[in-house]
């Protein structure tokens, strides 16, 4: 039945055709009715103009200049257009809250219904029909303009509560792009909406992925706190944030390498969608559906919410924070999906619990302050982890969007329970995505709230189990008494200057001497600090002018391990991989690699180590009988030195295959699975590598141990047969009787063959290890800084006593290998307790493999994608996509103003 008003409406839209006789006008006014007809909520005057400027060109640049640039979201100008683009159709009034915000509406609710069915109003041929739209075609037209504006403005929600910097049409766009797609009725098999929606993940991700590689550099960087701060506490902060990054930078990294996941995403609900005519799947479990015409999802900055109470099933923590609104039903209906589906669903599922868990890793006092420093102008993460995660949560959430009900209102930063253990960090973050204005951001820690472990409260931070905490914290007291801080100091973690890779251990000692191109680092981590400006200043130089034959080098990484001795730069990460258990488990680790060890010493004491593989009778043989030393030593066959270097080189692979599974720190980030996760089509995933066995990582920290102390051996049975060598050529060459020289000249005749081998070995490993080392070691010493003699001389001091008191130490040196096995265990636990005292909280560790993966991830980017950056700071980054087009003129030139 026609109303009274028709024919009002309809004199109004034929003036508007009169008004504005060039298509493109008249198309711009369909497009304005069509917003203000099915638009969420109310219209400001300045976002309607904006939107309806995107629909005109949608070039990256073009739209981020439309909705950051202060000249095209000036609210007076945008009004004045608009009023003469829709005349009388369109009624305008001051917002409550603000008078200078001008809201737009249309100037009757009726005429939303009278577009919809202009059809059945009008004549055949009336030229009003032009301007006709369907409610479904309005929902697709506003949900493809926000589908873009999304793909292009993720960084800028970092300016999301200032109008001055940002449209507010980026947060309408973020809160409403799902719920006008899911009303129109369209799907993701259309190609127009897929082609849209692959844009829009790949631009999210992209931006997303950059920001959180910001977020790496930042807390991978240098951070200097007051010293009244407690150090400890801040260490765990950061740790927890390093570890939270992880899991999505590794998702997103592959999602933008991939393509297709709107294709993906619909075969997902596609399969779902024909298991609910069909008995295949457990129908009791599901939800009750609800109509698809009801919003079916709010996104952007959330209000409280009600717990859901169903939304437990899946959950991969302890918090709430931790939950999804599809948990129940995808934990219950994701065995109906195929491989490619059930991975794509949990990535991008994954990827909104890990922003949440970003969120709430920052929002700490002691990081959140410095974060909100490092870009002038007052922005912060909060405002784009809280609306990606949303948006991450809504693309898992498509294969059920018909499913979901209505009154499930879940806010995972909404917690209510007091003991959930992200509590008081998910109400700041809370706090702050409802304030509005940048001076909501803190400008000193004082403006921040305390969490309880920071206002003196004695529980472990989230992560970190409570005996280790409470021996750190002892540790901390320890140091604290020792050295006080001064009122006023500050402390800096993560400082560069003294992340030097500093450590006591066998990884070092062992692979580092075996560095043809600087013998001395194995021992940097003994040295002062002020010693090793010295040793770089002076050392360096002189070592560098020491030649080296390629040939020498080359045999000699045969047999001294050198093929898994470059290491170093890894070290934090390895000592990460050792240390990932605990130290309890470290310790048994240690244990049973010296008791494996203490078996290979009593039954195969060749294996791992040098050719001649007995030093200690080596130098007691040489002392007494030169002559007798060198017919023995130079009486080895040709297969016993094949077979010397060959179980060598291979027990070398062996140790670098245990230390390559440790250095893919498997244990912490399965790196390889996420990647499979997010990895859409399925060659890929099938050929992706599978996670390490928990059983095959535990071997590899015992294998690469045992390997670290028969390289120890290796190395002190070279040193030791090199110097009885030239012991013995130095007695023979200046005998005390011509029969000594006899002996040599004859001894030498007979073992012709083994003499260039043997000279060979010689000329190498004193050019490279001991030449160098004496001649350091001595020259510190005369500087002033004995420390680097230290090591070789306690090394000199013991053999001499035990060559010295043979006689009476016989039985001591009968149970030499259990005195050995001893000595490392009291070494082993030493080197433990000394690595714990240093980092308590395994930070250097942490900090590694964030910096690591995040120069991992950085290098596949996309092209230009890392200038995006600069968006936080209020400029445009460089797009990445097509040719940009140019922008209009200002709002009032538009409509020839």
């Amino acid at each position: 039945m026609a109303s009274p008003n028709h024919g009002s409406f309809h004199e109004r839209l034929s003036h508007l055709l009169q008004t504005h006789p060039v298509n493109a006008d008249q198309s711009l006014a369909r497009s304005a009715l069509m917003w203000l007809s099915v638009a969420r909520r109310p219209l400001r005057a300045h976002e309607l103009w904006i939107a309806l400027q995107i629909e005109g060109s949608r070039g990256s640049e073009h739209m981020e200049r439309l909705l950051s640039e202060k000249a095209y979201v000036d609210e007076q100008e945008a009004a004045s257009s608009l009023r003469h683009l829709l005349g009388g159709l369109i009624k305008m009034t001051k917002d409550a809250s603000d008078p200078n915000k001008i809201n737009v509406a249309l100037c009757d609710a009726e005429l939303r219904t009278y577009l919809g069915h202009i059809d059945d109003a009008t004549a055949e041929g009336d030229s009003v029909r032009s301007l006709a739209f369907s409610t479904p075609q309005a929902h697709i037209f506003l949900a493809s303009v926000c589908m873009a504006i999304c793909s292009v403005s993720t960084l800028h929600l970092a300016h999301a509560h200032d109008d001055t910097r940002v449209s507010s049409l980026v947060l309408y766009s973020w809160s409403y792009w799902n719920a006008h797609f899911s009303l129109s009725g369209y799907t993701l098999a259309n190609e127009n909406a897929a082609n849209v929606a692959n844009s829009m993940v790949f631009g999210v991700s992209k931006d997303v992925l950059v920001l959180l590689l910001s977020l790496n550099d930042f807390i991978t960087g240098p951070l200097t706190f007051r010293s009244d701060t407690n150090r400890l506490e801040c260490a765990a902060s950061i740790q927890r944030a390093q570890r939270a990054i992880e899991q999505p930078m590794v998702l997103l990294s592959a999602i933008v390498r991939q393509e297709g996941y709107a294709a993906t995403l619909q075969g997902a609900r596609q399969i779902f969608e024909a298991s609910k005519y069909s008995h295949a799947g457990p129908r009791s479990a599901l939800p009750q559906k609800r109509d698809s015409r009801v919003e079916h999802h709010h996104q952007g900055p959330l209000p409280e919410g009600k717990d859901s109470g169903v939304l437990l099933n899946g959950s991969t923590a302890g918090s709430k924070v931790g939950t999804l609104r599809i948990d129940n039903i995808l934990a219950e209906t994701e065995f109906l999906f195929g491989e490619t589906e059930r991975q794509t669903v949990h990535a991008f599922a994954e990827v909104a619990r890990g922003l949440r868990s970003v969120c709430v890793a920052f929002a700490t006092h002691a990081l959140y302050a410095h974060l909100c420093r490092q870009y002038d102008g007052g922005w912060s993460p909060m405002d784009v982890l809280v609306n990606a995660a949303e948006w991450m949560e809504a693309l898992a959430s498509y294969p059920y969007w018909q499913e979901i009900p209505e009154a499930i209102s879940h806010n995972p930063l909404a917690i209510s329970d007091t003991s959930d253990e992200n509590y008081e960090a998910a109400r700041l973050v809370l706090e702050h995505i409802k304030s509005a204005g940048p001076s909501s951001l803190p400008t000193s820690d004082k403006s921040l709230p305390r969490l309880s472990h920071e206002s003196g409260s004695s529980k472990p931070p989230v992560g970190i189990s409570a005996a280790r905490w409470y021996a750190a914290t002892a540790v901390s007291r320890a140091t604290n008494w020792a050295s006080p801080a001064t009122p006023g100091s500050t402390f800096t973690i993560n400082d560069v200057r003294s992340l030097s890779h500093r450590t006591s251990s066998f990884a070092s000692f062992t692979s580092q001497m075996l560095t043809p191109d600087d013998p001395l680092r194995f021992l940097q981590p003994f040295i002062p600090n002020a010693l090793r400006g010295f040793y770089r200043k002076r050392m360096t130089p002189l070592l560098g002018r020491i030649t080296h034959s390629s040939i020498a080098d080359t045999l000699d990484q045969l047999g001294s391990g050198a093929l898994t001795g470059r290491f170093n730069d890894n070290w934090p990460l390895l000592k990460s991989a050792l240390l990932s258990d605990g130290y309890r488990a470290a310790a048994a680790y240690v244990g049973i690699a010296i008791l494996l060890n203490h078996v290979r010493r009593t039954l195969f004491p060749w294996m791992g180590t040098y050719m001649f593989h007995d030093p200690m009778e080596d130098l007691r043989l040489v002392l007494s009988r030169p002559d007798v030393f060198l017919d023995q030593v130079l009486s080895f066959s040709l297969g016993w030195a094949i077979f010397s270097y060959a179980q060598k080189y291979a027990c070398d692979i062996l140790g670098g295959l245990a230390m390559g599974l440790l250095l893919l720190d498997n244990d912490r980030a399965p790196q390889a699975t996420l990647h499979s996760a997010a990895t859409g089509d399925t060659a890929t995933l099938a050929a992706s590598p599978k996670p390490v066995p928990e059983p095959l990582m535990r071997a590899a920290r015992v294998g690469y141990i045992l390997w670290a102390l028969s390289a120890a051996d290796y190395i002190f049975a070279r040193t030791a047969n090199t110097i009885s060598f030239l012991l013995a050529l130095r007695r023979l060459l200046l005998p005390r009787s011509p029969s000594e020289h006899l002996a040599l000249t004859t001894t030498l005749k007979s073992h012709l063959p083994a003499l260039p081998l043997v000279a060979l070995q010689l000329h190498t490993y004193t050019t490279t290890a001991l030449w160098p080392l004496s001649r350091a070691a001595l020259l510190g010493a005369a500087s002033g800084s004995p420390g680097l003699l230290l090591l070789p001389a306690s090394a000199a001091a013991a053999c001499w006593a035990v060559l010295r008191f043979r006689a009476r130490l016989y039985m001591a040196i009968q149970l030499a290998g259990m005195f050995v096995a001893l000595a490392l265990a009291v070494a082993g636990s030493a080197l433990l307790a000394a690595e714990f005292a240093a980092d308590p909280l395994g930070l250097a560790g942490s900090a590694a493999a964030a910096e690591r993966l995040g120069r991992s991830v950085r290098g596949g980017l996309p092209r230009g994608a890392a200038e995006r950056i600069q968006v936080l700071a209020g400029g445009r980054g460089r797009g990445t996509g097509p040719a940009e087009a140019p922008l209009p003129g200002r709002v009032g030139e538009a409509c020839g103003q």
